[in-house]
Parts: C-alpha cells; structure tokens; sequence
C-alpha cells in the first residue's frame, strides 16, 4: 500500500512539472479607456534577434492565450492606429496590456479613413478596407502586413498557427508576389483572413 501511495505521488508530481513546462502565457489587451481591443497581433519573439516564433489574435473580450515552454522570449503586441507595446514574457496571467494611440503613425491619415472592422466568419476574420486607414497605406503588400493574425517572415506573409498562405485576389489565385505591390490599397475592399487570404477589390 505504502509503494503505491509513493508510485501515486511521484505520478502526481511528474504530471505536475509537465503541466509547469507546458504551462500558457495568458493576458488581456486594453485601450486607453480599459477597453478590450479584440483584433490585435499578440505575437512571441526571440529575445536575442526579435524572430517570430508564434502569434495569436485575442478574442472579443480582449483576452489572449500563448502555449509555451519558454519564457526567455518577448510578448509583442500591436495593431494598426496604437503604439507597439513590448513585455517580457512569464508563464501564467501578465495582467492587462495596455495599448495607446500612436498619433505620430496615422497623422493625417486619421482624418482621411475610419478604423478598419473586423468581422469572424465561420473561415476565420474579415478585415474592412475600403475607406479606412488602410486603404491610404499604398499597396496590397502593407495592408496585408496590418491585418489581425498575419506576419511577414522571410518576405513571404504566414498566418498564425498555419504556415504560409495562398493569396487570392478577386477568387483568382495569385501566382506572383509582385501582383501585392501593384494592387493598390485604396482598391481593395476587403480582406477574408483563414489559412487562404482572399482579397476583394471594390469596384
């Protein structure tokens, strides 16, 4: 009885330090007025040359989650209109994360464009550009660098969690990256974000 008691509690503790180094990175992001902003890149760096490792999108409550088994790393979070904000990464709740209005990014594009909405369907998020601030960015290339759950690596773009994309522009397959610089942002009306990206053209 005793040897199983022991056998139990050695159990008890392996599964403990597995679920400890498996442990999840865990937060909130907020505006200046404390509230959750939903559709932001949060996104995991390595330390020594700021290489992305992993990202996520929070949900509608401004919460996200980061599963990991490293803390030497650095939590960046940013989003279109507010200043990037960077902190070290911990295992567990680091709290709310505050992000501001970076004035100095948007200047004049502020009174020229409303903030872009973001709508979940059931293939993942939909980014509105036409006349927003992103559709004063310049080309395809930079508003797809500013959509929720996107990063470039490499020069090539890659979803989180999914690898690399296919890029449709109006339902047709891109073939070349070079179609992203000559597709204009102010003639793209919207941005269909799941493991393809589909961008409409208004008309």
């Amino acid at each position: 009885m005793k040897h199983l008691k022991y056998i139990l509690a050695s159990l008890t503790t392996i599964i403990s330090m597995l679920a400890e180094a498996q442990g999840n990175i865990t937060g909130r992001v907020i505006d200046e007025q404390s509230q959750p902003i939903p559709f932001v890149n949060v996104v995991l760096l390595n330390r020594a040359d700021s290489a992305f490792i992993m990202g996520t999108v929070p949900k509608d409550d401004g919460t996200f989650t980061i599963e990991t088994d490293r803390y030497d790393r650095l939590l960046k979070v940013s989003s279109l209109g507010y200043q990037p904000e960077y902190i070290q990464a911990r295992r567990g709740n680091v709290g709310d994360i505050q992000l501001l209005p970076d004035s100095q990014t948007l200047g004049e594009v502020v009174v020229k464009g409303h903030v872009p909405s973001y709508r979940m369907t059931t293939e993942g998020i939909q980014t509105n550009v036409e006349n927003t601030v992103l559709s004063k960015l310049g080309t395809g290339e930079d508003v797809l660098a500013h959509v929720p759950g996107i990063t470039k690596k490499d020069d090539a773009f890659e979803v989180f969690g999914k690898g690399a994309p296919l890029i449709y522009i109006n339902g047709r397959l891109m073939c070349d990256a070079s179609e992203l610089d000559q597709l204009k942002s102010e003639n793209i009306k919207s941005v269909a974000r799941h493991y393809n990206l589909a961008l409409g053209q208004s008309l």
